[in-house]
């Protein structure tokens, strides 16, 4: 493994791993840029194993989306329709969403994992009554529902602020936010709640909204850095989350 860090130039990152010393951004960006991602996941390893031993932890999850309409319309996304009564639109009903559940019953599951399209007549209820049928079910049961994306959408849709959004789902039970979501270019794509292909530019939106989420994150619920800020190509940015 010397041998291979040589070659990909992280043998002075390695040393300073060795010694115990915070790595910069320059060395984030190093490493981010690396094409030996052999090399950068045994390192990432290794520091993992320093800090915690040779356990590793899984959860037991099931992945549920309550509905595909979706009117982003995000041109990587073969999973959305746009509008209720598409080809392949479907909405479950809360009973179906929570049977999806009960059906599991015999499996020792620890979490249930929600990303849903971004529906524009469904009722914010639906959302806060689909986590609480869920912890009547398994009161013990994690949550992990709705990335940034969602988050945003039901703030501008309902008229309510994201911390609202936040407190209110917190409430009926919600645990974490799941990674993922184009949550940068959702915000400068600018979508509002006026009207399904009603668009404005909100480019200074996207930073203050999502601080405004992560402050209103607390010890209740974790949120992935991830759900923050993705599709974002500067490798500085990356490596410093």
């Amino acid at each position: 493994m010397h041998h291979r860090l040589a070659h990909a130039g992280l043998l002075d990152i390695a040393a300073k791993l060795d010694r115990g010393e915070r790595l910069d951004l320059s060395e984030g960006v190093r490493l981010f840029e690396s094409p030996d991602l052999l090399a950068v996941g045994w390192l990432a390893n290794r520091e993992r194993e320093k800090r915690h031993g040779a356990r590793t932890f899984y959860n037991y999850n099931i992945r549920l989306e309550a509905t595909n309409v979706c009117v982003a319309s995000c041109l990587f996304c073969a999973f959305a329709r746009l509008k209720p009564g598409d080809e392949g639109a479907y909405t479950m009903s809360l009973e179906q969403a929570w049977d999806k559940l009960r059906q599991r019953a015999h499996q020792p599951l620890t979490e249930i994992h929600v990303v849903n399209g971004l529906h524009p007549d469904l009722p914010f209820d639906y959302y806060t009554e689909l986590l609480r049928g869920f912890k009547r079910i398994r009161p013990d049961i994690h949550l992990k529902c709705f990335t940034a994306v969602e988050i945003a959408f039901f703030a501008d849709l309902y008229r309510i602020t994201d911390e609202q959004v936040m407190r209110e789902l917190m409430a009926a039970g919600l645990d974490s936010l799941p990674g993922g979501g184009s949550f940068r270019i959702w915000l400068l794509s600018g979508w509002n709640a006026s009207g399904m292909n009603a668009w404005k530019p909100q480019v200074s939106s996207c930073s203050a909204r999502a601080r405004s989420m992560w402050s209103t994150r607390s010890s209740a619920v974790s949120i992935c850095p991830y759900s923050i800020v993705t599709f974002d190509r500067m490798p500085s940015r990356w490596a410093v989350r």
